[in-house]
């Protein structure tokens, strides 16, 4: 982890070295997308995605005149930091960084992207204007934010922020810049944000500290809550002037509070006005003030070790030096020992309490000037002690638990590291890791990929642990679940000839991931079903597994999608039609012909009225799709729109269809989703194959309504439509029966209490008359035999009758209960 880690630069929050880039000119880096943004030992580091251009670098190393050292970051990131270059970077540059990893990863659709990195200028935090649209989730979000600029997340909630450390930093600074102070590993602040925090804001924060920072994510609900609850106590920083003063006996109560209405009126400090109004030295003065507090001036022999445990930006700028260090206490030589605020921000940032000495400025610089000789202390990330201290101070651990497992969170040893995983839960290890590497933490956005990194996955050789899921240029993007599976992930990308960035997942997460990939070529899938499956998920609130197992049935059936989803029972007939239009941004179609009454003026002027059926299909439009074809493809053309043919289509993605439509129909047409059902029967009316359900109607036996529920009915459960129709009791057996019979051209009878003489019931076995629906009822007088058929419309078991009677037949339609009975 710490060697791989190192090898990403988050540029967007890195300060370019000014003098470097004029060495390379800011056209060649936007030319060639590289920044250079330090120099190590001679040797000058540069961050790109082309790691494997021989060519660029040795350019690089033409205009340096030595050695370079190629380091790694997003393309986002780096356009973003040239842009910077340029202007001041502003929200809209940081959302395009947003929309281009979650077009990249078809999270979003194209046209949704374009309209956020454009329009989005009212959200309060990066990404929100995608939740509130319902086009990612705040989970999403906090994962998207987190891999496009390069940062851990974790649940504030669960991972609260170490007491009292706010102190360190000056309230204004912790609101203006809304972020919480977490946790301090020596020269480490871990600090929680909403976003990404920009250059300048990470060059405040070291000038205030003079530490490496450490930002993370966390949901911005959960900062806005801390920032509520922190305590607002910046009064202490200047202590009570009024009391100290007046016990000290320098000015009475009034002169003080007469010098601090000079104060106000003159801009000066409270110190400034009393010294000047009451003519008192302002060293008696903060001496007051210090022993106020309890805290006496310093005379003794600092500790050059506790000297040196504060950065030197940090003391000078709380006017502060430790002095003397034990396990417990710690006594601080302070210019203003009654800022209680600094007081218990530094007893936060070292784990001990702070006792307050008082020193003027004078000896407070003898001290400083000892303090820069101070080097920085930053344990090696993957260090066994750092990982367990931070896991400590995160929460992760309590000291119970290490109890439970013979580790004592006070006297660490590196081997104790092995026994704290074991008492982390499963769900919590991937957060731990992400954090303790400085990874990006995937769960949601893991089970979609690129197409382009999936197809990179290995097989064997500890490749079946780890998972590609983004690839920018030279730099692929592996998820692990473990540190001791980073080999494994460089293996994958060297093999590739590519660079390795890492990111941290759960293991069953990555499991489930593999599987779902192992049985779906998800390379095959088209981009049109690719983002129509991401509409299902926003909109129809459809799991990403679940569109998962729709592709995977589509590649494994060759079914249409609109197939596929019945057979899933993954979503309504109506509702797929509704998002297929929302997808194509045009209306549903639907092809049931509607009612409508007919009034007309009759003899001796009498009104009649009739109700007609009226079809929305154009019948000889419709023609030129033979009837198998239009049933195979799911397809119908309706009618002419301004000029252009308009196709309904059961499925209007399926590229194959589209593409077999335009050889038969040889003219342009403009595309409307219907259900696959409304087509059927659309067709069959336009070749002149009346169905059930029309002759029903026509029959005034059932509504519309009624109709349209029978077919919902069908299509969820898989029956044909007249058992649906009997099944929602819209319709009598024998009312089925006769349409049915007259659907296919026969007569219709009942059987019920006919008594069938023995020769004529024995020219057929029982189990064949139960098989196929049939009875004998008699022979004619021409030596044919007359039979009862409950489906008259099967025209198979007509046919096998025949040739097991063996003599001329002719069927008549009648009901399942009579044949039956």
């Amino acid at each position: 982890s710490a060697q791989t880690a190192s090898q990403y630069v988050p540029v967007s929050r890195t300060r370019v070295r000014t003098d470097l880039l004029a060495r390379l000119g800011v056209d060649f880096c936007r030319t060639h997308g590289v920044l250079p943004v330090d120099e190590a030992q001679g040797t000058v580091i540069c961050v790109t995605t082309r790691t494997r251009d021989a060519s660029l670098q040795r350019e690089l190393r033409q205009h340096f005149g030595r050695p370079v050292s190629l380091r790694i970051a997003s393309e986002a990131e780096i356009q973003l930091a040239l842009t910077a270059l340029d202007r001041p970077i502003e929200a809209h540059d940081r959302r395009r960084v947003l929309a281009d990893l979650l077009e990249s990863m078809q999270v979003v659709r194209e046209d949704q992207i374009g309209a956020y990195a454009i329009a989005a200028d009212g959200e309060e935090y990066l990404g929100q204007a995608l939740v509130q649209a319902g086009m990612i989730t705040e989970d999403e979000r906090l994962e998207a934010v987190g891999l496009a600029f390069h940062l851990p997340s974790i649940n504030l909630d669960q991972h609260p922020p170490q007491a009292e450390l706010d102190g360190i930093l000056p309230a204004d600074v912790i609101r203006s810049l809304r972020l919480i102070p977490l946790w301090a590993l020596d020269d480490e602040f871990f600090i929680a944000v909403a976003d990404p925090p920009t250059v300048d804001e990470m060059a405040k924060l070291t000038s205030l500290l003079g530490l490496t920072i450490r930002p993370v994510l966390v949901p911005p609900g959960q900062l806005t809550s801390r920032l509520e609850e922190l305590r607002n106590d910046e009064e202490n920083t200047r202590g009570d002037i009024v009391r100290a003063v007046v016990k000290a006996d320098l000015a009475s109560e009034a002169g003080v509070t007469a010098a601090l209405r000079v104060a106000q009126q003159t801009g000066e400090s409270p110190q400034e006005a009393i010294a000047r109004v009451g003519g008192i030295a302002p060293a008696r003065i903060r001496a007051a003030l210090a022993e106020q507090v309890g805290a006496r001036p310093y005379r003794g022999t600092p500790q050059r070790d506790a000297v040196l445990a504060l950065p030197h930006q940090l003391a000078a700028r709380l006017r502060a030096v430790l002095v003397e260090v034990s396990d417990n206490d710690a006594i601080a030589a302070m210019v203003e020992p009654w800022d209680r605020r600094a007081v218990r921000g530094l007893s936060a940032l070292i784990g001990r309490r702070v006792r307050p000495a008082y020193v003027e400025q004078p000896k407070l610089d003898e001290l400083l000037e000892t303090a820069r000789e101070r080097r920085p202390m930053l344990m090696r990330i993957g260090d066994a002690e750092r990982t367990m201290r931070l896991l400590a101070e995160a929460s992760f651990v309590t000291p119970v638990d290490a109890q439970a497992v013979d580790v004592d969170l006070d006297l660490l040893r590196p081997s104790d590291l092995e026994r704290l995983w074991t008492i982390i839960d499963n769900d919590k290890r991937s957060e731990a890791v992400a954090l303790d590497a400085l990874l990006p933490r995937l769960h949601r956005l893991l089970l979609r990929p690129s197409p382009e990194a999936a197809s990179l996955r290995g097989t064997g050789d500890g490749f079946d642990s780890i998972l590609p899921v983004l690839r920018e240029g030279d730099v692929l993007t592996v998820a692990i679940s473990s540190p001791d599976q980073v080999e494994a992930a460089r293996r994958l990308a060297g093999s590739r000839q590519l660079a390795l960035r890492l990111c941290v997942a759960r293991e069953d997460d990555l499991e489930t991931a593999r599987i779902d990939l192992a049985t779906l070529d998800i390379s095959a899938i088209s981009q049109p079903y690719v983002a129509f499956g991401r509409l299902l998920e926003q909109s129809y609130n459809i799991r990403r597994v679940r569109i998962l197992g729709l592709f995977r049935r589509m590649q494994e059936t060759g079914e249409p999608l609109d197939v596929a989803a019945m057979r899933l029972d993954l979503i309504e007939p109506g509702e797929l039609r509704a998002a297929f239009a929302e997808y194509l941004q045009t209306d549903p179609l639907s092809l049931a012909r509607t009612d409508k009454l007919e009034t007309t003026t009759g003899v001796g002027g009498h009104i009649i009225s009739r109700r007609v059926l009226e079809d929305p299909v154009d019948h000889a439009l419709a023609q030129r799709l033979p009837l198998q074809e239009s049933l195979e493809t799911g397809a119908l053309p309706v009618r002419y729109h301004e000029g252009t043919m308009v196709l309904a289509m059961a499925d209007p993605l399926d590229e194959r269809a589209i593409a077999r439509l335009r050889r038969t129909l040889r003219t342009q047409f403009y595309v409307q989703p219907a259900t696959r059902q409304d087509i059927r029967e659309a067709a069959q009316r336009a070749h002149g194959r009346t169905t059930i359900g029309d002759l029903l109607l026509e029959a005034d036996l059932i509504t519309r309504s009624d109709l349209e529920h029978a077919i919902e009915v069908a299509q969820q459960s898989g029956i044909r439509l007249g058992e649906a129709l009997l099944s929602t009791g819209a319709v009598s057996e024998e009312q089925l029966g006769e349409q049915l019979a007259v659907q296919a051209g026969m007569p219709f009878v009942t059987i019920r209490g006919v008594d069938l003489g023995r020769s004529v019931a024995e020219m057929l076995p029982e189990d064949f008359m139960r098989e196929h629906q049939v009875v004998p009822l008699g022979v004619e007088p021409d030596g044919s035999v007359t039979l009862a058929i409950a489906d008259p419309t099967n025209a198979k078991a007509q046919q096998i009758t025949s040739e097991v009677i063996g003599r001329p037949t002719q069927f008549v339609g009648t009901t399942r209960s009579d044949i039956r009975d």
